[in-house]
């Protein structure tokens, strides 16, 4: 039992390092927006990473396997996802500055990181690799 408590925590550390596409987006929605914009990336990334877990716990392997399937695409449409972030960042994009965060600008901000940590190839492959 113990040692599954223990798997089970360094699994979760290892998922849980802001490093990577997701957590940069954090750190800057962070220092623009402030909690409320951190909170709802990282939610998006979380509800990402559950899904991916739940596929791996419940040995759901019609969705495994599409992912197996596709994964050239999916990691092909989340790099350009990324991509357009970047320049869309890069190019100054509309500034916003607001100090409380609306609905629609919140539902964008989980969207966006959940699809970002859908696609991540990172976080599929090391799904990938823990439930292996």
């Amino acid at each position: 039992m113990e040692s599954y408590l223990i798997k089970g925590i360094l699994i979760g550390l290892v998922f849980g390092m802001p490093i990577g596409a997701v957590g940069t987006m954090t750190i800057q929605r962070t220092f623009h927006y402030g909690f409320q914009a951190e909170l709802l990336t990282e939610l998006g990334s979380s509800a990402a990473d559950c899904l991916y877990a739940c596929v791996g716990v419940f040995g759901l392997t019609f969705i495994s396997d599409f992912l197996l399937r596709y994964q050239t695409m999916i990691h092909i449409l989340g790099g350009t996802f990324v991509l357009i972030m970047g320049i869309r960042l890069i190019s100054g994009g509309k500034k916003i500055s607001i100090p409380q965060i609306t609905t629609v600008y919140g539902i964008k901000m989980f969207l966006s990181s959940f699809v970002v940590g859908i696609t991540n190839p990172a976080a599929v492959l090391t799904f990938l690799f823990a439930f292996s």
